[in-house]
């Protein structure tokens, strides 16, 4: 109840027709600390240029104190006053203090750079850092924000070798991409043909992100694209199409090359899927892939179920998950495989289940946490009480949970 008051408080502060002076009393009653906590929370993941500009308004603070804060320790006072700074500078000015949450340890802080930091006179050197963040940043939601800049701020500048670069940097600026021309997608297209699976299954996925598979089946195109990422597992458009005559075939056979049997039998009638194969029966690369893509979309019961019924404690099958994601890549469907690890006790994913929970996505480490408790007891004592302190209310709740059992 007392949280609830506070954050009612702190954000009726900022909304409010005098916001420095209800802010000011807000400061007085819960504290610095307590206070940039909720601003941070009220600011979200992706903030605009109004939220940031009220909440400048609320703190009325003199540009020399923002900056000295712009270094604190506290991630939350750290984070609100980098951003009020970076909003109220130009999009050309150049600002080494700004410049540096481009390698800020906090993620959430990493975005913001990429997303608000001036370029300067010397346009080249904020693209290098956005170029560095795409292909070495660990956290998804970074490289895909330095993408977005890159896009926007960086089109006459922004072009890519693929063919030139490691196999990882290729999936890192893959996964990067967010807006996207035809040529982004011819280039992504030329990469279903690699050699590394990991490579040309990403380059599948991102087509099917991108709604470019599914336009190409709609439209009654080339088969070749649609059938190259369909032999590596990428059919999930296929769940959302009308089907007719004109597309039963081709849809049938896409289906088929998938491994999606419960599409076939959709198409064509018939009924059986991968959940209920045998317990020791070897895993293909591409339906694992799929199959964790489909759970990522399922309510939490759901999930649980369709789980259970896989083989989790059977070692090709924990090979297969390990090859497709591989721990570079800490994206979403880490939510599920963590999911995967408590119940199939995979022992030796502690250290990825800890850069879970250090990730900076919610979702990702709350479901990190209660695998931690499960297959690594004392790793959880260690760093899980920290996180009751979390200003996301499910982690807190999760850890809680974590700790008590």
């Amino acid at each position: 109840m007392l949280e609830n008051n506070i954050d009612r408080d702190v954000r009726s502060a900022v909304e409010s027709r005098k916001p420095s002076r209800a802010f000011k009393d807000a400061m007085k009653l819960y504290g610095e600390n307590t206070v940039y906590r909720v601003l941070d929370s009220f600011l979200g993941d992706l903030p605009d240029g109004q939220r940031i500009r009220k909440t400048a308004l609320a703190i009325s603070l003199p540009e020399a104190d923002l900056r000295h804060m712009a270094d604190s320790a506290e991630l939350p006072v750290r984070r609100v006053s980098r951003l009020i700074l970076l909003e109220s500078k130009t999009g050309v000015s150049e600002d080494p203090l700004l410049q540096k949450g481009l390698s800020d340890k906090s993620a959430v802080i990493r975005c913001d750079a990429a997303r608000f930091t001036g370029s300067g006179t010397d346009r080249t050197r904020l693209y290098n850092h956005l170029i560095r963040l795409i292909r070495e940043d660990p956290d998804i939601r970074v490289r895909r924000s330095a993408g977005k800049r890159l896009s926007d701020s960086f089109a006459d500048l922004y072009s890519v070798d693929f063919n030139g670069l490691p196999p990882l940097s290729q999936m890192l600026i893959i996964d990067a991409l967010e807006g996207h021309s035809r040529v982004d997608e011819e280039r992504v297209e030329s990469l279903l043909s690699s050699r590394n699976k990991e490579i040309s299954y990403r380059a599948a996925r991102t087509l099917q992100r991108w709604g470019t598979l599914k336009r190409l089946f709609t439209k009654k195109g080339e088969t070749v694209t649609l059938k190259a990422a369909a032999a590596l597992g990428v059919a999930d458009y296929l769940e959302e199409i009308t089907l007719n005559n004109d597309n039963k075939s081709l849809a049938t056979e896409l289906a088929g090359l998938a491994g999606r049997e419960d599409l076939v039998r959709r198409f064509t009638g018939e009924h059986g899927g991968f959940e209920n194969h045998e317990k020791n029966e070897s895993p293909v690369f591409s339906e694992i892939a799929d199959t964790v893509h489909r759970l990522v979309k399922m309510d939490k019961i759901k999930r649980e179920e369709t789980l259970m019924k896989l083989p989790l404690n059977n070692p090709d099958f924990k090979s297969a998950a390990e090859k497709a994601f591989p721990e570079s890549l800490m994206d979403i469907t880490h939510s599920v495989l963590f999911d995967m690890a408590r119940l199939g006790d995979w022992k030796d994913w502690s250290g990825r289940i800890l850069g879970g929970l250090n990730s900076g996505d919610p979702e990702i480490a709350a479901s990190a946490i209660p695998a931690l408790a499960e297959i690594d007891p004392e790793a959880a004592l260690a760093v899980l009480p920290p996180v009751l302190m979390n200003s996301n209310k499910t982690l807190r709740i999760a850890a809680a949970g974590a700790l008590a059992s």
